[in-house]
């Protein structure tokens, strides 16, 4: 049974950004995370992940915490808002995926 539209008989396939985006904001929704750690938990290289931040902070979708110098991300309202709304999407596609 697929459980998830990014699998195929066992196989991972490609993420694409929006799918990183929904996992990086997952994340930073459970407490403030470093780039580090969202490096790690996401499975991305520290290039794309500070564009991704970048982007994301713009957008307003987390914010970037300075504390003892050291950088932490957050969700925002707006934000925890996004990700409700993407995961409300992957079911509908999910349930798209196993119907065919």
């Amino acid at each position: 049974m697929v459980t998830h539209p990014n699998y195929a008989g066992g196989i991972i396939l490609r993420r694409n950004q929006t799918d990183i985006v929904k996992e990086i904001l997952s994340v930073t929704l459970e407490n403030e995370v470093t780039k580090t750690q969202i490096v790690y938990r996401c499975n991305l290289s520290f290039e794309y992940a500070r564009r991704l931040l970048d982007t994301l902070i713009q957008d307003r979708l987390i914010e970037a915490i300075e504390k003892d110098g050291k950088k932490t991300f957050k969700i925002t309202k707006k934000g925890s808002s996004y990700l409700k709304s993407l995961k409300e999407a992957y079911e509908i596609r999910k349930w798209n995926y196993e119907a065919q």
